[in-house]
């Protein structure tokens, strides 16, 4: 999956990028089938043994047995330490249990690449899961998502129905199972096809003649109250009276409440009438760089070539590695997946630079700095797993 175009654009071809969000984000879901092509440069049906056997999966919280009416619908192990063995989870698939991998992008590069992708073209985090579903298995209850969801049917193919009236946009942690209404929509998945599902749709998905495997990509988004809350703990940072803490016993006596009331009003007026968006802006993303894990790619054969940079040496950001420059206390820093590095400000232009561009440079081209100190600073982004030589990374 990699071409000129994003990989959200390459899903839902042929619905180009500015339709899908003026008419189907966070409004209706969006079928896009597309016959003849599948995922098999993804994840192919023969690679769920790879993956189970892949260590420390089993038996760790990224992997659930799925039962409509088991106890909290996960299949419990039984007794060997808590670990499932193979042979119980081929028989639990027999009875009709899914294999439900969560988080499947940290085990299977090929996935958290494209979820990573996706983060670029999207600036939301993005996660996926892996279900795969017996032809025996009964569909479990409908229910919907505090997260929007692509998903993409990998093999076998699967009924969604779909209910037309949503709960809309559902905070996060704000999801439970409800049932279907009268007349739900029904949409079939075939191998290769795309459904992207807004939060708060409830659905139900049920297998049809033969067992399915589809990955569910989630986009939990940040939203403007997310962004709003960023604002106020960005002016709590330099507002000691909203680090106060509440009078103590006033939060459950009725009797209190206008004083609390009181001090709310005092403290809206007094300290939160200016709230910067830029500080809010900067709060929320160095929050998400910061959740974000580099992909595996090649880093360590890269080491070895820094002594050979010069300023005509061609570089790039590693694939996967968002960024953003930041200057506090007479110091500049850029944050990436991982890492952050600081240095002087004097540095600033070349890191603005370097955050900017989505293409290979040379090492010359970095703003404000002589030859020699273009130089020292590539190298110290290739050691700290920025940047790489162009032509030298591997795709995961």
């Amino acid at each position: 999956m990699v071409d000129g175009r994003s990989s959200l654009a390459r899903l839902l071809s042929p619905t180009p990028l500015d339709r899908f969000f003026s008419t189907y984000w966070e409004r209706v879901p969006l079928h896009n089938p597309r016959p003849g092509k599948g995922f098999g440069a993804l994840f192919r049906l023969e690679d769920v043994d790879h993956l189970l056997s892949l260590p420390g999966l089993v038996g760790s919280d990224h992997f659930r047995l799925l039962e409509r009416d088991a106890p909290g619908d996960v299949l419990p192990s039984e007794g060997d330490g808590g670990t499932l063995s193979l042979a119980r989870i081929y028989a639990a698939f027999e009875r009709g249990a899914t294999i439900n991998v969560l988080g499947v992008h940290r085990f299977w590069p090929r996935v958290g690449a494209l979820c990573r992708d996706l983060e670029e073209t999207l600036h939301h985090r993005v996660y996926c899961n892996l279900f795969f579903t017996p032809a025996t298995a009964h569909p479990l209850h409908a229910h919907y998502d505090d997260q929007d969801v692509l998903i993409l049917q990998l093999a076998g193919s699967k009924t969604w129905r779909i209910d037309d009236e949503p709960f809309p946009l559902p905070l996060r942690g704000d999801f439970a199972d409800v049932p279907l209404g009268d007349d739900p929509t029904e949409i079939v998945l075939e191998a290769g096809d795309v459904l992207y599902l807004p939060r708060g749709f409830v659905h139900e998905p049920e297998v049809r003649g033969s067992a399915s495997l589809h990955l569910t990509v989630g986009i939990t988004p940040h939203r403007w109250v997310d962004l709003l809350s960023s604002a106020v703990i960005s002016k709590a940072q330099r507002e000691v009276a909203l680090r106060r803490a509440l009078p103590p016993g006033a939060l459950f006596d009725p009797a209190r409440r206008r004083e609390l009331e009181e001090g709310f009003a005092e403290l809206v007026a007094e300290c939160l009438g200016d709230l910067s968006a830029s500080d809010a802006v900067s709060y929320l993303a160095a929050g998400s760089l910061t959740e974000m894990h580099p992909l595996p790619v090649a880093h360590f054969d890269q080491l070895a070539k820094r002594d050979g940079t010069t300023a005509q040496t061609r570089v790039a950001r590693r694939p996967g590695m968002l960024c953003r420059v930041e200057s506090t206390n007479g110091r500049v820093a850029i944050q990436f997946p991982g890492n952050r590095v600081y240095g002087p400000r004097s540095i600033a232009p070349a890191l603005e630079y370097i955050a900017g561009t989505n293409r290979d440079f040379a090492v010359g081209d970095l703003p404000g700095l002589s030859s020699g100190s273009q130089i020292t600073l590539v190298r110290q982004l290739v050691l700290e797993g920025l940047l790489r030589y162009v032509g030298e990374e591997r795709e995961p």
